[in-house]
Order: structure tokens, then sequence, then C-alpha cells
């Protein structure tokens, strides 16, 4: 490891271990074996030859999506693709760890005047509007409560999210969101709110893809339910923290918010006429 990356990772260990960063995710999500990894002197990463794309997307996500589409494009050669992959990954294996500090620094980079004591502006909206909503659109607006409240820690707490892979797939990454809430509402003393461990393995249930019958539909509907009441519990504990923090209510109603509303809608009434059908 060179001199500059040596003081480099001293400077970054210092920074990262101030006590007021400790409980942020752009911490936590650099783990301790990159350090590991990043002071030995091993010139080769077998878990990047072995992974490839995928142990890139790890590293930086972005990157990881390119060289995995990257690797379909080869995969559509057959047999003719397997040397230029073979190479592809081979590469991965060297230039791992400039990977990992090309990560680091840029982490470094972008967060190190970040000051934890500002309040995130979470969605702050009635707790009627958000159960109508939810319920006039079929769960479209969901999406949509989502979005607002991972924007607003990703430019707030300067966490790594990539905004819509995580409102597109937010059953899969509500428990960032939920946790992350929950760490806010408990610094200002709100206890009162679902596990987020708990909450996003019910939004992990299987939603309805294709509705073939009244049944299935009706039980789309029953775990709609479910996630409204678990969405009202962070409504609730989103709503005492931003009194505590004088963050204003969400009165308006953006663009976005009415295109959601407008498509959920549609969608609605084309169930409710299913079901009478």
């Amino acid at each position: 490891m060179s001199n500059e990356n040596a003081q480099f990772l001293q400077q970054y260990k210092e920074w990262s271990e101030q006590e007021k960063y400790q409980d942020f995710s752009f911490i936590k999500k650099v783990s301790y074996k990159w350090e590991n990894r990043l002071q030995n002197n091993q010139k080769f990463n077998f878990w990047a030859l072995l992974f490839g794309p995928f142990y890139i997307m790890t590293l930086d996500f972005g990157l990881g999506v390119i060289l995995f589409l990257l690797s379909l494009i080869f995969a559509a050669f057959g047999i003719l693709g397997i040397i230029p992959y073979f190479i592809m990954i081979l590469l991965l294996g060297f230039k791992a760890k400039k990977i990992y500090f090309s990560k680091l620094k840029s982490i470094f980079r972008n967060y190190q005047q970040f000051e934890p004591d500002t309040p995130t502006p979470y969605f702050n909206i009635s707790i009627a509007r958000l159960v109508m909503a939810s319920l006039l659109t079929s769960g479209l607006y969901l999406f949509y409560w989502f979005y607002r409240n991972f924007k607003a820690i990703k430019e707030t707490q300067k966490d790594r999210i990539i905004l819509w892979i995580y409102t597109l797939f937010y059953n899969i990454c509500s428990f960032s969101a939920f946790n992350t809430i929950k760490h806010s509402v408990k610094n200002v003393g709100y206890q009162s709110v679902i596990n987020p461990t708990l909450a996003a393995a019910i939004f992990l249930a299987i939603g309805v893809s294709k509705i073939e019958t009244k049944g299935v539909l009706i039980l789309g509907y029953f775990i709609l339910i479910l996630r409204i009441l678990i969405l009202r519990s962070y409504q609730k504990a989103i709503r005492y923290y931003c009194e505590q923090n004088n963050l204003p209510t969400v009165q308006d109603f953006k663009i976005g918010e009415f295109i959601v509303f407008a498509l959920g809608l549609l969608m609605t009434l084309n169930n409710v006429s299913f079901l009478l059908g």
C-alpha cells in the first residue's frame, strides 16, 4: 500500500470513529473488513474473481450493475463470450482494492462536512391523508411515501441511498427507512413505534402481481391494510419528531403526488369493477 493511501486510510479511520458519526448508516455500511482488506498487501481478490459483478455491487452498486449488464452481453455470444467475461472478472480481482479505495475516498469527500444533529425533514403529512390516499390508490401511494422519506434521509443524513431503486423496491428496502426513522424518533424520546424488523418482514409479504380471482384481490387488500397500519405507526412517530424539531407539516401537493394519486385511483376503479363484475 502506497504512503498516500496509508495516510488517507488513517485519516478516514480517525474521522469515522468520531462518536457523532457512529449511528449513521454511511459509516455502518463500511465494514471493518474494508480496513483489513485495504491494509494487507494482497494484490488479488479471490472473492471478486468468484462473484464478479455481484461482489463489486457491494462496493459500488452502479459500477456493479454496469458490469453485470456487460456480462449479459457476453453471455449472448455463448461460448465466445466466456473469454471476454473471464478477462473482465480477472481484472476485477486485481482492481478490487483500487475500487475499495476509490469508494472510501468518495464517502470521505461527500460526508466529511456532515452534521448529524441536522433534523431530517421526513414526509410529515396527516394520518388521514396517508390512510385515505393509500386506500384510494390501492397502495400505489406507498411508493410516493417511501420516495419522500428516502429522499429526506438521503439528503439530510447523507445515506448512500440510490433513490429510484430503493423506491421501486420499497418492499425489500423498507427496513432501511423504518430503522432510520426509529433511530431519529428515539433521539427525541418517542418509543411507541413498530419494530423495524417486524415491519419490514410484513412488507416482504407477497403482493398481488397478477389478479385472476376475486379471492386473490381481496388478499391483496388485506396485505395493504396491514401495511397501512404499519405506516400509520411510523407516520405518528414522524409527526412527533417534526413537532419536536419545529419542522412544518406538509400541506401542499406536488405534481408527482397528483400523478401517483391519479394512476392509483384508476387502478382502484378497475379493481372495484372487477369485484362487482
